[in-house]
């Protein structure tokens, strides 16, 4: 008996093709049949396949002698499938050797209808990066299926549905098998350990650096058509939404990384616009509308030339777990800037996050397709907005941001071009003015808050919220120093950010026309009204400890300010 019927679509792919065949000829599970579909191929690939069937026969070979494209050619194989399950695999990609051992064995064990794996990303001579698609987004929506080559499917579950491959569309027609599959499945389980390798290539339609309006109007097609599935079938709105929110919003994050021309843009802004109107729910439009502008931002940067830049301009944040629900809209704020940076890094904690990606939720993951770099590092608290990107990028400009703000688009081009202007100084939007007591720095209550003065300064004390713009090499050789700023001020990485500026005799300014109201995601939690916590609620007191103590380990801070304080003493009464 056919355990499993292997089904191969193959075009035009003769140098991927035999690591692609080994990994299927010798899986452990021995009762399967290869079928291997030549798509009228160009190339010396029906060669390579006529080879693997002298030698092992089990491989068959339909060959095709009119092109029908991926899902045509799948169709045929499903027509000539004789196993108990059917498995996909594309013909540049491979698979673990017991890869159909262990997923027919689960299938067995528990009757499932659908049995799918983990799917891990490659290079053609690269090794593999990690896993791509979260198996627990399965497990809460069997309708979030993702990649069918991952999965064996009952042959009776085809047959009795009939269910195919759609054959009037040239590309993203898996999208639609999937939802036909998955809504027709009574149970999916999973086979947690074991892969199906994706191997990226430069010239398949999903890496390609320039894309075609045909193209695109095919993936629109395909969109239109998962969207009437959906709206065909009888399921609740989480379900609905869950299932639909990745594939409504596909268009744009197509396009994103292909250089679309003016003409791709302006279809798929319309094209979009007919999307989002089949869709059932208002709240689901919204979300899809936010990620489309991300998108189609992201697809624009493409066009400037500022992937060139030198030195790189590098947004930095931190975040921690209770904010995770909310910190998507912060980081579309930051996506959506007119000027885009080089790159935006989200740092967290490891100790945070012990099962890193796995802990973070689906918004915040999805943004890594459109630019976002999530990098895990050691917990230092709210230091992990700057002190990380300070030790892997020193000769770059760092932006630091705050989580919990959503930033005006123009944010990050008002720093960039003050920067322009000025290439030594520390930039900022909103800054306190230092004041002294005596001899002594007066407590923080004392200071001038929130000050209009554009004039550079020691004295200028930058707040995190607004964004600082940090040069290279701007800050003193100690500020990586973990076992001090631990120790001076743990809650207070503001105050150390300034004290590395001063001993390394760098001032700071506030920009011309800064944007100094910010809007905070949750108004609720900076009003206290919630409970949550925040750090500006922990150093309305322990700031001004936190200060002492780091005045008191670099006195010299004290001496610098002094001695500004004697400069302009000295100015005043040379122009009297």
């Amino acid at each position: 008996m056919i355990k499993v019927s292997v089904i191969i679509p193959v075009y035009n792919t003769e140098k991927y093709l035999p690591r692609c065949l080994d990994s299927v000829c010798n899986q452990t599970l021995q009762d399967i049949e290869i079928i291997c579909i030549n798509d009228c191929s160009k190339d010396n690939s029906l060669t390579v396949l006529r080879d693997y069937a002298e030698r092992d026969s089990r491989v068959r070979i339909i060959d095709l002698h009119e092109g029908k494209g991926a899902g045509g050619a799948r169709n045929c194989g499903i027509e000539a499938a004789g196993g108990e399950y059917v498995g996909f695999v594309d013909s540049d990609d491979f698979i673990d050797l017991d890869f159909y051992e262990k997923l027919y064995k689960k299938g067995i064990e528990t009757g499932a209808d659908i049995v799918k794996s983990n799917l891990k990303n490659v290079g053609w001579n690269k090794t593999s990066s990690g896993r791509y698609y979260n198996l627990k987004d399965v497990r809460e929506n069997k309708l979030k299926l993702n990649h069918v080559p991952t999965t064996i499917i009952k042959r009776k579950l085809l047959v009795n549905n009939n269910i195919r491959y759609p054959e009037d569309l040239t590309c993203a027609e898996d999208s639609v098998f999937e939802v036909y599959v998955s809504s027709a499945a009574n149970k999916i389980e999973i086979a947690e350990e074991v892969y199906y390798y994706y191997v990226y290539r430069d010239k398949s339609l999903n890496h390609v650096k320039v894309i075609a309006l045909d193209k695109v109007k095919e993936v629109e097609k395909s969109i239109l058509k998962v969207i009437d599935l959906y709206n065909s079938l009888n399921i609740d709105e989480k379900t609905y939404t869950g299932g639909i929110i990745d594939r409504a919003k596909y268009l744009s994050f197509f396009i994103k990384d292909k250089s679309p021309s003016d003409e791709i843009l302006e279809y798929v802004k319309q094209a979009e616009k007919n999307i989002f109107s089949k869709l059932k729910y208002p709240e689901l439009i919204k979300n899809i509308e936010m990620q489309r502008r991300v998108n189609l931002a992201w697809g624009m940067k493409r066009k400037e030339v500022q992937s060139q830049r030198t030195p790189k301009f590098i947004i930095s944040l931190t975040s921690f777990p209770q904010r995770m629900r909310d910190i998507h809209i912060c980081l579309h704020s930051l996506m959506l800037q007119t000027l885009k940076p080089d790159e935006i890094i989200l740092y967290l904690g490891q100790e945070q996050f012990p099962n890193r990606e796995n802990d973070l939720p689906r918004e915040v993951l999805s943004l890594r397709e459109v630019g976002l770099t999530i990098k895990f590092t050691k917990d230092i608290k709210s230091y992990k907005k700057l002190i990380p990107a300070l030790a892997e990028y020193p000769d770059d400009v760092i932006i630091t941001a705050d989580d919990d703000i959503f930033y005006p688009k123009d944010w990050f081009k008002k720093l960039y071009n003050a920067h322009l202007e000025d290439k030594q100084n520390i930039l900022c939007h909103r800054a306190h003015k230092v004041k002294f007591d005596g001899d002594s720095i007066a407590l923080y209550k004392y200071w001038d808050k929130m000050i209009d003065d554009n004039s550079t300064s020691y004295f200028n004390f930058a707040t995190g919220s607004g964004g600082i713009l940090y040069p290279p090499n701007s800050l003193y050789k100690d500020i990586l120093k973990e076992e001090l700023f631990v120790k001076l001020a743990p809650n207070a990485d503001d105050i150390w950010f300034w004290a590395m500026a001063i001993l390394n005799r760098k001032k700071i300014k506030v920009i011309n026309e800064p944007i100094k109201q910010v809007q905070p995601v949750n108004y609720d939690r900076e009003s206290s009204l919630n409970g949550e916590f925040t750090l500006y609620q922990a150093n309305i007191v322990g700031n001004d400890i936190q200060l002492k103590n780091v005045i008191s380990y670099y006195p010299e801070i004290v001496q610098v300010l002094k001695s500004e304080i004697n400069k302009e003493a000295e100015k005043c009464q040379a122009a009297v």
